[in-house]
């Protein structure tokens, strides 16, 4: 079987994985079948997720709750033509998955009525 050219696996942004995520690459070459990727924590270096997905769109669709808020992972993935034909591991991509913060108005009881306000927020975020 011949392989196929190595994808690109662009930045992925931090995000909250109790949501799911959409992880976009570049490919030229055949048309692709499937892709497979395998997300692995940086910490533990074990292997979290490994699954393949159907499909001729050049983006993974994450599942909300496969991995873990306030955790580093490495990304890699592969693409596979209808023949079978597969390519190599793309280049490990490096991201975070930190829970959504909150941002809370304090003090704000009355109604604006002019263009300058001063006020005073509040920002948490369980991962620190």
């Amino acid at each position: 079987m011949a392989t196929l050219p190595t994808p690109i696996l662009y930045l992925i942004p931090t995000f909250d994985p109790k949501f799911p995520t959409s992880i976009q690459f570049s490919y030229y070459g055949n048309q692709i079948n499937s892709k497979r990727i395998v997300i692995t924590n940086n910490t533990t270096g074990n292997i979290v997720l490994d699954d393949k997905q159907l499909g001729m769109k050049l983006t993974y669709e994450l599942s909300a709750n496969v991995l873990q808020p306030g955790q580093q992972y490495t990304a890699r993935l592969q693409v596979y033509d209808f023949d079978g034909n597969s390519s190599e591991l793309s280049q490990p991509i490096l991201f975070y998955c930190y829970s959504t913060a909150t941002l809370n108005f304090i003090d704000l009881k009355n109604k604006v009525t002019t263009s300058s306000i001063q006020l005073n927020l509040s920002y948490l975020q369980s991962e620190g």
